[in-house]
């Protein structure tokens, strides 16, 4: 269905209320192991987005994201997902030392097809940068180190450690280069 929509995006209105009313018209609520109950085959590709804001930001952010989605005329696909997530002391976490509300956004790609999104990512990861939100690090994002410097506390300490623990970045990919690792400016 969501394929059909590439051709007509306003069908994604439709395809979702009709998702929506199939899979999830009755209220749920699943407490377990992040393992049992996160992980699952989509079957197929999807942009996928989310991040971690302050819990009390949480409302905030949901009617603003709700207007933007209600003026812009854009078709965005179900769910929203939402979790709250209570903090913790791991250096890199989205929730280190505060209570968070992850919020994802999915955008489906059809059978890999192209499936436009930039302006709706481009509102929501500003929407979510302005309340002082972090990234989830499984998720597409466009920030970099610099800017993740800034709103993780102890990103040198963990850099620090990694270095020691990996000093030949065997384990660095293209990912951890733009968001953990650039590569050193060498001085001549």
């Amino acid at each position: 269905m969501y394929w059909l929509s590439t051709f007509l995006p306003s069908l994604v209105k439709y395809i979702n209320r009709y998702h929506f009313s199939w899979l999830k018209s009755q209220p749920e609520e699943i407490i377990d192991e992040a393992e049992k109950i996160f992980t699952f085959d989509c079957l197929f590709a999807q942009y996928v987005n989310e991040w971690a804001i302050p819990r009390e930001k949480t409302a905030y952010v949901m009617k603003r994201l709700k207007k933007w989605l209600d003026e812009s005329g854009f078709f965005a696909h179900m769910p929203v997902e939402v979790r709250f997530v209570a903090k913790d002391d791991i250096y890199m976490s989205p929730a280190f030392g505060r209570d968070v509300c992850f919020i994802g956004i999915i955008m489906f790609r059809p059978y890999r097809k192209f499936v436009p999104h930039e302006d709706f990512w481009n509102f929501y990861e500003d929407l979510m940068f302005s309340v002082g939100g972090r990234p989830h690090w499984a998720k597409a994002h466009k920030l970099g180190s610099q800017a993740l410097r800034k709103i993780y506390p102890n990103f040198d300490d963990f850099r620090n450690v990694c270095s020691k623990l990996d000093p030949g970045r065997l384990f660095v990919n293209d990912y951890l280069e733009r968001t953990l690792f650039p590569p050193e400016k060498v001085m001549t």
